[in-house]
């Protein structure tokens, strides 16, 4: 993360003093390696956090709405669990799963950055400030696909408590499992933007 800083700062002290190319060319080589290194890292991040996310609900929501059914309507909260993972599901895959773990290394890195010089720590903080508007922005851009994917998980939960009201009867039929089943295909459906329940 300190590489673009660390590398303007031996441009100047190194580079444009002695005026060699050869200086130029490694730490630049140097420096798009690192830069290559982090960018391939955070993809790899976001890909797994986001994999994991998808197979804790693929592994659980059956389950879950199945163990639902089987409690019945005593429960009043049976349902809500699905709410709950496909949230979590939701949070891992998103950007501010990566950003709340690098969080605790901001202030460290602003010091770090304060100590090399402070015009680098002013800019890394004007950075920051940037950063936060641009996020703002992106949550305004993509507040329609948002409301969207809400209405699909509304229906979804409707399908639920549908289910849930009627427990009894589904566990006496012995339908839980196809119930579950139909359950799982109409999510498949509502994920690729049909909502069909």
């Amino acid at each position: 993360m300190l590489t673009v800083p660390l590398y303007m700062m031996q441009i100047y002290d190194r580079v444009i003093v002695s005026g060699s190319v050869d200086t130029l060319i490694v730490l630049t080589l140097l420096a798009i390696f690192a830069l290559t290194i982090i960018g391939l890292l955070e993809t790899i991040r976001r890909i797994v956090l986001s994999r994991i996310g998808s197979n804790l609900e693929a592994r659980f929501s059956e389950p879950l709405l199945e163990m639902s059914l089987t409690i019945g309507r005593d429960n009043t909260r049976s349902h809500s669990v699905l709410r709950d993972l496909a949230t979590l599901k939701q949070f891992l895959g998103s950007s501010l799963a990566p950003a709340l773990m690098d969080l605790p290394t901001v202030p460290i890195y602003l010091l770090i950055l304060f100590l090399v010089h402070s015009a680098l720590g002013w800019v890394a903080i004007a950075a920051v400030f940037l950063l936060f508007l641009i996020s703002l922005g992106n949550h305004y851009l993509t507040k329609a696909s948002t409301i969207d994917s809400a209405k699909y998980g509304g229906a979804a939960s409707k399908w639920v408590s549908s289910l849930d009201r009627n427990s009894e009867v589904i566990q006496a039929m012995g339908m839980a499992h196809n119930a579950t089943s139909n359950w799982k295909r109409s999510r498949a459906m509502t994920e690729s933007g049909v909502c069909a329940v």
